[in-house]
């Protein structure tokens, strides 16, 4: 489920997930999911990063939304 805003709907912080997008249109970026959302398929090929873009963040609910913040295990 997702609201109108594209950001996951969530009731506590384990119905978030993060996702390290190795896609070329949304390169070496971490994004914030739902438990029950698919990864997203990459359009464009896939590139390598430097370092996992996750790597220190984590997904947590935050008023009803996934929200990525800081703190994630390396």
């Amino acid at each position: 489920p997702t609201t109108s805003g594209g950001a996951a709907a969530c009731a506590a912080d384990a119905d978030c997930r993060t996702v390290s997008s190795y896609c070329g249109d949304a390169p070496c970026v971490c994004q914030v999911r739902a438990k029950s959302e698919p990864d997203p398929v990459c359009a464009s090929g896939t590139v390598t990063c430097f370092a996992d873009p996750c790597m220190k963040r984590a997904a947590a609910c935050q008023g009803g939304r996934c929200v990525l913040v800081m703190g994630g295990s390396d």
